[in-house]
This record gives C-alpha cells, sequence and structure tokens, in this order.
C-alpha cells in the first residue's frame, strides 16, 4: 500500500483528491496549516493521517514528508489574501513541497498545473509565469512527476451560476467566444489518481465539451429557467482597470488577471471526463457559490 500526500487537502479539488486516493487504496496524508484542520471534518473518513505544517517552516515539511510515497500538490493562490502573491504562493509555496519531498526521497510528485502554460502571452500573467517556473523546476528534478494540466473546473462557473440567479446577468471580458473545456473536480481527481507514479509525464484533461463562455451563459440560462443577459466588457479597458487595481490590492488583481486571460485564450484540454456542465449546472441552481 503507498502513502499518499495530499498537499492543498482543504480545498475544493484537494478534498476530492482525499477521497479518490482513498478509494484507490492509499494511505491518505492529508498536509495543512494549522487554521485549517477543521475545514477536514467533512473528509477525515478518508485520511489515515493529518499532518501539520507552514509551506515556510522547512522542519515541520521534513517531518510531513515521512513514510510518504507520493506527492500531490495543489498550492496554488485561488484567493486573495493580504501578503499573498503568485511568487511565494505557487512558485515558492510548490518549491518548498518540492525540497522536502527530495530530501526525505519521496519516489513521486504530482502537480496539479494549468493548460496553456506554455502559450505566447501566458507568460505575462503572473499567476500562470508562477506555475510555469515550478514545472520547469520539477521537470529538472531528481524526483519522477506529473503534470496534471486542466484549465477550469466546474465549480468555477458555480460563481457564474450564483451572480446570474441573483441579478440576471453573466460579465465576459472580450466577446465571450474563446472555447474552454470544464471538468468535474470528482473526474479530474480520479484521472490525477490514476496516473499517480507515472514518470515524467504532463498530461491536458477536461471534460466532454469544448465550450465557449456565451455557451456557457445559454446553459445557466437553461438550468435557472430564464434567459441570462451576458455583458461583454473591453479587454484594453479591464487591463487598465487591473493596472490601477494592483497597486492597492495585487493578489485580487493576479487572480483577476489569469481569470480574464482564461476568458479570451481559447484554452481547450483532452477530453477525460464525461460529467457534462449543463447537468452539473441544474444540478446546483440553487446552491451558493462564492469566491
Amino acid at each position: 500500500m503507498r502513502t499518499v500526500l495530499v498537499a492543498g487537502a482543504t480545498g475544493f479539488l484537494g478534498k476530492r483528491l482525499l477521497e479518490h486516493s482513498f478509494r484507490s487504496g492509499d494511505r491518505v496524508v492529508a498536509l495543512t496549516r494549522p487554521e485549517s484542520v477543521s475545514k477536514l471534518d467533512d473528509s477525515k473518513q478518508f485520511v489515515t493521517d493529518v499532518r501539520i505544517a507552514e509551506l515556510s517552516d522547512g522542519r515541520a515539511l521534513d517531518a510531513a514528508m515521512r513514510g510518504v510515497d507520493a506527492v500531490v500538490s495543489t498550492v496554488g493562490m485561488t484567493k486573495p489574501a493580504r501578503g499573498m502573491d503568485p511568487e511565494t504562493v505557487d512558485f515558492g509555496g510548490n518549491m518548498a513541497l518540492l525540497a522536502a519531498a527530495t530530501d526525505a526521497n519521496v519516489g513521486h510528485f504530482t502537480y496539479v498545473s494549468l493548460d496553456g502554460v506554455e502559450l505566447p502571452g501566458a507568460d505575462d500573467i503572473a499567476l500562470i509565469r508562477a506555475k510555469r517556473r515550478f514545472e520547469e523546476a520539477l521537470r529538472q528534478g531528481s524526483i519522477d512527476w506529473a503534470i496534471a494540466r486542466p484549465n477550469g473546473f466546474f465549480w468555477n462557473y458555480g460563481i457564474y451560476l450564483s451572480l446570474a440567479r441573483d441579478h440576471g446577468i453573466m460579465r465576459l471580458v472580450g466577446n465571450g467566444e474563446a472555447r474552454t473545456t470544464p471538468i468535474d473536480e470528482g473526474e479530474l481527481a480520479a484521472a490525477i489518481v490514476a496516473r499517480i507514479g507515472d514518470r515524467q509525464s504532463i498530461y491536458s484533461v477536461g471534460g466532454p465539451q469544448d465550450l465557449t463562455f456565451n455557451e456557457v451563459a445559454e446553459l445557466i440560462g437553461v438550468a435557472l429557467g430564464k434567459t441570462i443577459k451576458v455583458s461583454h466588457y473591453s479587454q484594453g479597458a479591464t487591463a487598465a482597470a487591473l493596472k490601477m487595481l494592483h497597486p492597492f490590492s495585487p493578489a485580487r488583481a493576479d487572480l483577476l488577471q489569469m481569470f480574464v486571460w482564461l476568458l479570451n485564450a481559447g484554452v481547450t484540454s483532452d477530453h477525460i471526463g464525461t460529467a457534462t456542465l449543463g447537468d452539473w449546472l441544474t444540478a446546483h441552481r440553487d446552491a451558493r457559490f462564492s469566491v
């Protein structure tokens, strides 16, 4: 039986990784910060051990890696927070994990990155640049590695669903015709767990459909049973606004910059999952989602 440590275990994808790793027969270790331990309460049936460490605490990370055979990291900025930036979290946090795993002779490291990191212009986005830099460091290290590249989770569209239900509108930057391949988080987790142990592999992973964001708005309307107004904002004006926001709220500006890029990059992923976004939206039409 292998022991798999999930970093970012309290996140939306992390919890599903705990479940799917457990169901595949693994001994599952959840790595979390001290203040986030309670967030594992609804996943405790899937967890063999909880190990507590800040990513900035090398000694605690070394202790957390004891007896671990494989690491799966979903560590990355998902919410704006004071003092956080992509270089510290997406690059620095994962580098600290990789260093501890290397020192402990862990055999495998899976990193959940983002599809499109190598596209022209992606390096201009701080979050994407940090992810790509860690990918490069991982590929140059001594541990067997795998890099999963999704480009959108169903949960992300839940935010649009909540806003459309409350206000009847979906706000997009650009013309809404760029395509994406959203995937159910459970199916993404299952695909990642199935490839723990890969040696030097990069794989794209998406759901069954390539959808434009305008088509996503239509699906949200069908789920809610009403027509959704779509407002399109200029990319240039949005970029200028984010540049002005950055000195005052850099974490928020960095996250919004990545979302704007995703709305316009036209990144599609391999069709791995089978669950459709329309069915998911209908099933969650009354749920509440927020950043």
